[in-house]
């Protein structure tokens, strides 16, 4: 029997209330009707496949709001651009935006539809919405430069993605469903290394009218293939288009499979991630991403230092065998990997010059920065290959001490709770931490964890912090063999 989620000592949460069927019935009364009137409109069975495929998932989440939080995951890492095929005015809504609306409101309704429903606190509340406030702030001050409609459709789905973490903590309550969301984005992650091996491999004019075809649904249709910058070296790119969002991607759901591993029980769950981690990892080097690969280092070494203490032997061994190898210095990633240290190609130089002119921007605009939109003056520019610099350009500096304040108050918290225990709560808390820590390590040198251009990466940010806050706060699952004499009855979320 796995045990409800809660505090020691403390009261067991409720269980999970379902929606007033009075609730529920209009909500999706409501939506068929807005649905069918769509549909009769357009008088296209493109548009009536999609909006009856919309009907069952909005069932399916309304029943039970963990198909969301899953679609969110199987949209985020295989499928993170896809729009729909209906615009609403100016937006086309994305499939990333409706898994998380989807969240919030299931979590508003049920809010709303039980009086015993109570907010839950994560640890790092006041921290998030001070974050939020200044995030608002600097959009309001930054419209009177020059903000455009896509501005504001960017930066609604950047609050989105932050509002996200609230909608994890409140929506999951037990440790079963955080083991399984991370055994999920693995398994998603997987996945997408698997495409990008096949995708990188195939003959490029056959990648990349696959990939064209996709262009329906709102992704681009040329210029789709990358290359190292002056050479003739693809990079693996797989339905993320981009080589360092989809690096991004399979550092964060690697690092996840590895923290995994030192699970005390759960030899089919082991079994899995080892296979995982096959894909992912082989679809990372071939990315070339430089940022992911030390962020993924970077991960595990906090891995192996909190818990699983043999990955330093077996790093140390693999490192040896590389080293000695004969073809290594013949390797183009290798050949990557030393002229970004050294600071030789196109891309370490482009960055130095990023960081030089984001220094100036800030310098010019320090404490709220200059907003989500253009530059106010034209020898300035947002955009920069670090998220705290663009976290200083868009929000100042006042805004990047509160997000520092916020991601160390839930690391520090997730190390406390890593380093008292060996259960199977601390065992997750781990994964979800050094997942963080590989994205703020990477984040030195990539931006896409907090640009809103990006938001199923920032909102996968979130649901790690918000997974983690709540293993923080759980109770280990006891075993069948020896069920707990509190144990409660395991409750959905």
């Amino acid at each position: 029997m796995e045990s409800a989620l809660g505090v020691p000592g403390s009261r067991r949460w409720p269980p999970v209330p379902r929606l007033p069927p009075v609730v529920a019935t209009a909500t999706l009364g409501v939506a068929v009707g807005a649905v069918l009137g769509v549909l009769v409109a357009a008088a296209s069975p493109l548009y009536t496949i999609a909006g009856l495929i919309g009907i069952a998932a909005l069932v399916c989440v309304v029943a039970d709001v963990r198909f969301a939080l899953f679609g969110f995951i199987g949209v985020a890492t295989l499928l993170p651009f896809v729009a729909l095929p209906i615009s609403l005015g100016p937006v086309k809504p994305t499939l990333v935006d409706f898994c998380l609306i989807a969240v919030f409101l299931t979590w508003i309704f049920r809010a709303l539809g039980d009086r015993s429903e109570r907010l839950r606190a994560s640890g790092i509340d006041v921290q998030v919405l001070l974050f939020l406030g200044v995030c608002l702030t600097s959009f309001v001050l930054g419209t009177a430069y020059q903000t455009t409609t896509s501005d504001v459709r960017l930066f609604g789905e950047l609050i989105d993605a932050i509002v996200f973490f609230f909608g994890v903590v409140n929506c999951v309550r037990d440790l079963a469903t955080v083991q399984r969301l991370l055994i999920g984005f693995v398994a998603g992650g997987a996945a997408a290394g698997f495409v990008a091996i096949v995708l990188y491999f195939l003959p490029a004019a056959t990648a990349t009218r696959l990939l064209a075809s996709l262009s329906r649904f709102g992704y681009p249709s040329t210029g789709i293939l990358q290359y190292i910058a002056s050479t003739t070296t693809q990079r693996a790119i797989g339905t993320s288009i981009d080589p360092n969002i989809l690096g991004a991607t399979l550092m964060m759901s690697g690092v996840v499979a590895v923290g995994l591993l030192a699970l005390p029980r759960g030899r089919w769950t082991k079994f899995l991630c080892l296979g995982a981690l096959g894909p992912t990892l082989i679809a990372l080097l071939l990315t070339y991403s430089r940022g992911s690969l030390i962020g993924f280092l970077a991960g595990c070494a906090v891995i192996a230092t909190l818990r699983y203490r043999r990955l330093w032997l077996i790093g140390a061994l693999l490192g040896v065998a590389v080293l000695l190898s004969a073809q290594v210095d013949q390797s183009s990633f290798y050949q990557h990997l030393e002229s970004g240290i050294q600071v030789q190609d196109q891309a370490a130089a482009m960055r130095l010059g990023e960081y030089k002119d984001a220094f100036r921007l800030i310098s010019e605009y320090p404490w709220f920065g200059v907003g989500f939109g253009e530059a106010p003056d034209v020898d300035l520019y947002v955009g920069v290959s670090s998220i705290y610099l663009l976290i200083a350009e868009q929000v100042g500096l006042i805004g990047l001490a509160i997000w520092s304040w916020t991601m160390a108050s839930i690391l520090l918290r997730g190390l406390r709770r890593c380093l008292g225990a060996r259960d199977e709560a601390s065992a997750l808390a781990l994964s979800c931490l050094a997942a963080l820590v590989s994205a703020l390590v990477a984040g030195l040198f990539d931006h896409h964890f907090v640009d809103m251009h990006f938001p199923h990466v920032v909102a996968t940010v979130w649901m790690l912090a918000g997974l983690l806050a709540i293993a923080i706060k759980a109770r280990s699952i006891p075993s069948p063999e020896q069920p707990s004499a509190s144990a409660a009855p395991q409750h959905g979320v």
